[in-house]
């Protein structure tokens, strides 16, 4: 039988056993201070071991978010591409990493290699009889000429009407296109002409232009992008079509050689060089590889020697822009005739209409070195 004595004593040991388990710990850690330091830097560094991995976990979703987006936004723009431009991409590996992403691009763009910057063919017409520019003054509004544009993305307002000019104080013609969003067409007017070259020895274009706005600073860089612009549409000597292209701005520098700086609402007089030696489009090979955008070039063969001029084009081009032209007419200067080809200079003669019914004509030895010969006039 257990006495009050034995419970007493059981009853001191429970409270010794107690006081033991509570303070034992804390007497063990001011007994090992090194031991707890070390476990306590441990804790630390766990910690902040798992908050690095939860921030690269939460980068890793984010980029591959990012990627996925980029992905996306990929094939809206491939579509996009293949669509306006019929530019297709091709991804070979399907897998969702850059490294192993290869894209091919075929080409094959909306544009006319063979045709003008409204994608009209440039040919030789079947009756090759002289064909000057007619109505270059609008007096007679649009008739001769035909308005055309590029293609339109955005579905902007574009117009090109004859409006009354009063510096001019006649009719010019002005192109004008607005609500762009900042993506690039063209706009205006066209008219087929016809020139042999090999009877001229100068061919010139001439034609008064004025910018009024471009929203495109310089000239954008698809070949080119200005507010006024012309081209010469010819066949070179080989048969093979060809254009040359020419533009003014007046609000920054283009990359392209192809463009006078000129000022803003001032009408400037535009002269051409000969045409007969002027280098193709083509023959620029950054234009071409900046146009490969939009539409494929075809080779550049040289040289290339204009034969026969077929078209003139004068429109306005960029993102949003206005502008006007006037008087445009061709500048020609016929060849001297009869090349006494047995000598290595050239002669030339110029037949006068006689004085008198009955008189005749005694032509002189000619003179060297492009001079007119003169004839004697004989009454009989």
């Amino acid at each position: 039988m257990v006495t009050y004595k034995t419970w007493k004593l059981i009853a001191i040991f429970g409270v010794v056993l107690c006081l033991m388990t509570l303070f034992i710990p804390t007497i063990y850690c001011e007994l090992s201070p090194s031991q707890s330091s070390a476990s306590y830097n441990e804790t630390e560094r766990l910690q902040k071991l798992n908050q690095s991995i939860q921030a690269l976990v939460s980068q890793y979703k984010e980029l591959q978010r990012q990627q996925d987006d980029v992905l996306n936004d990929i094939n809206v723009i491939s579509r996009e591409m293949y669509s306006l431009f019929g530019l297709s991409v091709t991804d070979e590996n399907i897998e969702n990493t850059w490294e192993t992403r290869n894209f091919t691009y075929e080409t094959a763009p909306y544009g006319n290699p063979s045709g003008d910057k409204f994608n009209k063919d440039i040919e030789i017409p079947v009756e090759k009889k002289q064909k000057l520019i007619a109505n270059g003054d609008f007096e007679k509004n649009l008739d001769i000429w035909e308005v055309g544009h590029s293609l339109d993305r955005q579905n902007s307002i574009w117009n090109c009407q004859i409006v009354y000019d009063e510096d001019k104080k006649s009719n010019v013609i002005q192109f004008k296109r607005s609500e762009s969003k900042n993506d690039g067409s063209s706009a205006g007017i066209s008219q087929d002409v016809f020139i042999d070259l090999s009877q001229y020895d100068n061919v010139r274009l001439r034609l008064d232009v004025m910018p009024i706005f471009q929203s495109l600073v310089g000239g954008g860089w698809v070949g080119g992008e200005y507010p006024i612009m012309v081209q010469v549409a010819f066949i070179d000597q080989r048969g093979d079509p060809q254009t040359w292209t020419y533009g003014f701005i007046y609000d920054g520098d283009s990359q392209y050689e192809n463009v006078a700086n000129i000022e803003q609402n001032k009408w400037f007089t535009y002269t051409s060089p000969n045409l007969k030696e002027v280098s193709p489009d083509c023959a620029d090979a950054q234009r071409v590889s900046d146009m490969q955008v939009i539409v494929k070039s075809h080779e550049y063969k040289p040289p290339v020697i204009p034969t026969y001029i077929t078209r003139v084009l004068v429109y306005g081009s960029g993102w949003d822009f206005q502008g006007r032209a006037n008087n445009i007419e061709f500048v020609l200067t016929p060849k001297m005739i009869n090349r006494n080809d047995n000598d290595n200079e050239d002669f030339y003669y110029v037949f006068l209409l006689p004085i008198y019914w009955n008189s005749r004509v005694i032509p002189v030895q000619p003179i060297r070195n492009k001079f007119a010969a003169w004839f004697i006039f004989q009454d009989n």
